[in-house]
């Protein structure tokens, strides 16, 4: 599927990871836990020569996180039954010395998403390959670990929404389910505290908040039988300019992006922050195994 970029969204995309990169950067060499942070950012031709196979260099990553898997020449197909394509799509070289890369997978299982999903990978490195590396382990953490749960009747890395029938005043069937993958967030001050709720209470970002926030504009495929991969981004610079992206199954959908900018325009004046995260709204699910 391709991703469709809006030109202000790249605009801004480009202040996020400039912004990023350098506090990262601020008083020396970046740590590689620093450098694996990702940001939606505006592509660049490849401009820096890839050393190593993709294919091996996402082979590297699943057995760094034990993941099972064999190796074809179409494919790299995991234990579970999920197909992996990897390509690198874009790469510059920064003047910092650093490497920023764009790859992206192309997930495909024979039951649950037979059309298959692609998923864009934003990361630096210290060069080429580490940078690859660096997008694949964050890909792992936020986006296969909630897709190897779709496949189970009970997730093992990812929390589920409940009671999912009364969120938001929707009427969900109760055969369906809404996933929450890891979330990813990032602010630079941090210690800012956060408005208080109506209970007096302070609510920080938790795994539900985004996409309690889109459900009205999901009904659809709450209340279909198809199964959905959301990922849901939004974030604010420092001079408060608000970006946000929503894809289903790779696919952009502007609706929800709309909803995420109106949640950033809430949060508290807290600097560069955004956040990110994959869900998956499907059936419930019999087990595979």
């Amino acid at each position: 599927m391709r991703l469709i970029l809006r030109a202000a969204g790249d605009r801004i995309f480009m202040k996020l990871f400039t912004s990023i990169w350098t506090r990262l950067t601020k008083g020396g060499k970046p740590s590689r836990e620093a450098l694996a942070t990702t940001v939606m950012a505006t592509p660049s031709p490849i401009a820096v020569p890839l050393v190593t196979p993709v294919s091996d260099l996402l082979a590297s990553v699943l057995r760094e996180f034990e993941i099972a898997f064999t190796a074809n020449p179409e494919a790299i197909v995991l234990a579970n039954g999920i197909a992996l394509e990897a390509k690198l799509t874009k790469s510059r070289a920064l003047e910092s010395g650093a490497v920023r890369v764009v790859t992206c997978i192309r997930m495909i299982h024979p039951q649950r998403f037979p059309d298959g999903i692609s998923e864009f990978q934003h990361a630096l490195g210290k060069d080429v390959d580490d940078a690859i590396e660096n997008g694949f382990r964050s890909w792992v953490k936020v986006d296969l670990l909630v897709l190897a749960d779709s496949l189970l009747h009970t997730p093992k890395a990812s929390a589920l929404l409940k009671p999912l029938a009364q969120v938001q005043q929707v009427s969900v069937p109760a055969h369906r389910r809404v996933l929450l993958g890891e979330p990813v967030h990032f602010v630079t001050s941090s210690d800012v505290p956060l408005p208080a709720s109506q209970s007096g209470e302070h609510h920080p970002f938790c795994p539900c908040c985004m996409v309690t926030r889109c459900m009205e504009v999901l009904e659809d495929q709450l209340a279909d039988d198809g199964f959905h991969a959301i990922r849901l981004f939004a974030a604010r610079d420092a001079h408060g300019e608000i970006s946000a992206d929503c894809r289903i199954n790779g696919v952009d959908f502007p609706e929800a992006a709309e909803v995420l900018k109106q949640y950033a325009a809430d949060w508290p004046d807290r600097g560069l922050e955004y956040r990110k995260q994959l869900v998956v709204i499907q059936n419930q699910p019999v087990a595979i195994d």
